[in-house]
């Protein structure tokens, strides 16, 4: 602006039109090109270079004007005539020379100008790609004050381990976190965990023994001591590996913070926190435990209190005692295990609470509601029956407000959804202090749910059947979350309103189709298919709280589900969307509420077989409702039970043999043959399906799991059958374990029907 000011306002009378005012200008834009070059104002250096050019190509136009102006004078004829040879040569200059010199320093500006603005172009657009990627980034922030999460200071070098300096070239180390697991059952999770703890937490060192094959001195459980926390993924192969338990108990001596994670899927190995500790603690028919079984390493045996008595004299420590069993389930299982999923949402919850024992110390723990308060947060009448939007918010959140005043420090629920679950002896049980971009919980704050218009003649979001009964609640306190999530949802328990629903919610879990009222939510679910009202199903995956939700696999629906349902289809049209407890739950309720949301459009009604029913049976009484009898038919070759009723009859397994070796496989084979045969029958109208009963003397045979091990298929007792009429189905309490593995389960976290 100075500078604009004095050659643009003052220079202007001064002089006025002399060689003076050009020289003054001239000298000005000199001393202002230097100073701009020393001080460089710009914060960009393209900027920086942009100013130089302009500046320097005014400078050079002010030295062409002064020759133009002496050149004036030097071109008149009267002047020349005065002048000798010699002067012309000396004082006489060419306009046209300076006129191209003129020409240049503009065109020199222009492209200066061009090339600086390219390559500001260039850099802004990777500085805009970059900062998009830093937004896309699942950085993990403090939520009190947004500011990205570090971890903790790493750990010493300890003196019992030989010196870094003396190790090999390619030592790492020290670590964060040691990742503990078996090869055969965890190896792909924990290569997910560790590269989402480095994008979470860039500044993270964690030890992974596959990726540091080759590229250390120390044994792998010697890294141990040099990790701040050990991380164990705890599966069936974790306990039966010597490697995984000289880890574990060498973190146990150490008293190194232990974080459990327990693997949901039983096909890939998983266990409850109450079956580690029986196998940890309980003892076997020998006496032993398995502190005190041998452990196997390559091929040799060891024991593990042997092993404890050689640490100590390493340590210097020889009166240090080696834990007891008991001690060592203690141990992990200090701090409330965290659950494991495959599903992204469930899996963006578990990592969370991953990291956030790696940056600060366990929180106190966050007060739930008792069951005596449970109950009295039960559906009260005509809750969310109405479709006026002054009437929208349910008594969910309204209980939840009552609550909140008698009892301080329960989260608010105007900023986090409202649970109606028992509180979970096995949760993490901890207030979250941080977050991550692009969880579930960080979307419903920064964007919401927006609900589309409902289609004509529809009032309400959802039918919530109060026959889809899981003790102490039903599917109305399901409703009652959803709305507690977003308080657009609506919807009714009024069967008279099924029609003016958009969708039904089923509720899936292991009494869905053994509680009382199952019959009539039977009925209920065909009369929506039939109608064309599509269905939400929400499944109680097991995790977190499995008991008191009744979590069961997927797979057992296929055994309990009526058949009429099946045939029709009930869980081929839509994916079930997965429902945990504790931390688990609101991200699943918050999908469920962003689906409800998506808003159906024409209804398509289904055929569904029309089956005399008694009502006033429960719903394993109705023969008519079974679902198709099971066969052990390809057991052995694929470790998984199938129904009888398809086409394949006369077909024999892929080997061409028996799947089952000696007396006990040929009397099943026949009871399955029995089985099959009937089923064909019933097909035929024949008559009623007639299945064989079990050979009491023979033990349960065995099918080969998808991890090359046996899992013993099962095998019905009197106590299990008594009261149930030939060819029943088992109950969903009766079956929900024993066919957990043995069914099909989607690997991605959704529910899919078995192929």
């Amino acid at each position: 602006m100075l500078r604009r000011f004095l050659l643009v306002g003052i220079m202007v009378v001064v002089a006025s039109g002399t060689t003076l005012q050009i020289v003054l200008g001239t000298l000005f834009a000199a001393i202002f090109l230097l100073f701009q070059v020393q001080a460089a104002p710009y914060r960009g250096l393209a900027d920086d270079y942009l100013a130089t050019a302009c500046s320097f190509s005014l400078v050079a136009i002010y030295l062409c004007d002064i020759v133009f102006k002496y050149a004036a004078l030097t071109d008149l004829r009267a002047i020349q005539g005065k002048m000798s040879e010699e002067q012309k040569e000396t004082y006489v200059v060419s306009t046209k020379t300076f006129a191209i010199v003129l020409g240049l320093s503009v065109f020199g500006a222009l492209v200066a100008s061009i090339v600086i603005f390219a390559v500001q172009c260039a850099v802004e657009s990777k500085r805009v790609r970059q900062e998009a990627l830093a937004n896309k980034a699942r950085r993990m922030h403090h939520k009190s004050n947004d500011e990205l999460c570090a971890c903790d200071a790493l750990p010493e070098w300890p003196s019992h381990l030989p010196p870094k300096a003396q190790c090999h070239p390619s030592q790492v180390g020290p670590f964060h976190i040691f990742l503990s697991h078996n090869w055969a059952q965890g190896q792909t999770e924990m290569r997910i965990i560790k590269t989402r703890l480095r994008e979470m937490l860039p500044d993270i060192s964690v030890f992974l023994d596959v990726d540091a094959l080759g590229k250390t001195t120390l044994r792998d459980f010697e890294h141990v001591d040099i990790s701040n926390v050990v991380l164990v993924f705890l599966t069936q192969g974790f306990f039966n590996s010597g490697p995984c338990a000289r880890e574990i108990v060498r973190a146990v001596l150490l008293k190194k913070p232990i974080i459990a994670v327990l693997e949901t899927d039983k096909v890939r190995g998983g266990l409850t926190e109450q079956e580690c500790r029986d196998i940890i603690a309980k003892p076997k028919e020998d006496g032993t435990t398995w502190f005190t079984e041998p452990k196997w390493r390559a091929g040799t045996a060891f024991y593990l209190e042997e092993q404890c008595s050689v640490w100590a004299g390493q340590w210097g420590q020889p009166d240090l005692k080696p834990p007891t069993s008991a001690e060592v389930a203690e141990a992990i299982f200090e701090r409330p295990p965290v659950f494991w999923y495959s599903l992204s949402d469930a899996q963006d919850v578990s990592m969370l609470l991953i990291a956030e024992r790696l940056i600060k110390p366990l929180p106190a723990r966050r007060q739930t509601l008792t069951l005596s308060e449970m109950s009295k947060a039960k559906r009260r009448p005509g809750c969310g029956t109405s479709s006026s939007s002054s009437k929208v918010e349910s008594d969910a959140r309204e209980y939840a407000s009552e609550v909140l005043e008698r009892r301080p420090g329960l989260p608010s629920s105007g900023t986090s959804s409202c649970s109606l679950l028992p509180p979970a002896d096995n949760a993490v049980g901890e207030e979250r202090t941080t977050y991550m971009r692009g969880e579930a919980a960080m979307q419903l704050k920064e964007q919401g749910i927006r609900f589309k218009s409902l289609h004509e003649g529809r009032k309400f979001h959802l039918y919530c059947s109060p026959n889809n009964v899981a003790d102490p609640y039903n599917a109305c306190d399901v409703g009652a979350e959803l709305q507690a999530t977003a308080a657009d949802v609506r919807w009714t328990d009024q069967e008279e309103h099924l029609g003016e629903c958009d969708r039904m919610l089923i509720h899936l879990h292991a009494m869905t189709w053994s509680a009382e009222g199952s019959t009539k939510l039977a009925l209920e679910v065909a009369r929506a298919m039939r109608m064309g009202v599509d269905l939400l199903l929400l499944h109680e995956v097991i995790g977190c709280d499995r008991e008191k939700r009744h979590a069961c696999a997927f797979g057992l629906f296929f055994d309990v589900t009526p058949k009429h349902l099946l045939q029709a289809g009930v869980y081929n049209r839509m994916i079930a969307l997965n429902l945990s407890g504790g931390e688990w739950r609101q991200a699943g309720l918050i999908r469920a509420a962003q689906r409800v949301a998506q808003t159906t459009g024409s209804r398509q009604p289904v055929e569904v077989p029309e089956i005399e029913i008694d009502e006033t049976l429960p719903l394993h009484h109705n023969t008519s409702l079974k679902t198709p009898i099971l066969s052990l038919t390809d057991a052995g070759s694929r470790g998984r039970v199938q129904p009888a009723d398809n086409d394949d009859d006369d077909k024999t397994p892929r080997d061409g043999t028996l799947s089952m070796q000696g007396h006990a496989g040929a009397v099943s084979r026949v009871v399955a043959f029995t089985r099959r045969l009937s089923s064909r029958w019933q097909r035929h109208g024949l008559q009623h399906a007639v299945v064989a009963p079990e050979p009491r003397s023979v033990e349960p045979t065995q099918a080969a799991s998808h991890h090359g091990g046996s899992a013993p298929l099962a095998t019905p007792t009197d106590g299990e059958s008594a009261g149930k009429p030939p060819g029943s189905a088992a109950s969903a309490s009766d079956s929900c374990e024993g066919t957990s593995g043995a069914l099909a389960s989607e690997p991605s976290g959704e529910a899919h029907p078995c192929p």
